[in-house]
């Protein structure tokens, strides 16, 4: 963080501004890329789950469902810690 003074008083850079304010554009666009995995995990998760059900055994499916959805679920909730730090 730059320290500017003028007339006895700090501002901010227009930098540290946009990190106040909410940040950028990466920001943004890892909030709502985490939002959209984080949502779309459970669904990705079944699909997973049934197709490897169908080709393979149940318990295969389960276990491939389960993976899928909390590997999207914690790659989302990391993107989401990304935008808000």
């Amino acid at each position: 963080m730059e320290n500017i003074m003028t007339n006895g008083f700090s501002e901010l850079s227009s930098t540290d501004m946009m990190e106040i304010e909410g940040g950028g554009w990466k920001e943004v666009g890892y909030a709502v890329g985490g939002t959209l995995l984080v949502a779309f995990a459970p669904a990705a998760g079944v699909a997973t789950g049934f197709a490897t059900s169908l080709v393979a055994t149940p318990v295969a499916g389960v276990a491939a469902g389960v993976s899928v959805g909390a590997g999207m679920g914690a790659l989302g909730f990391s993107w989401l810690d990304k935008a808000t730090t």
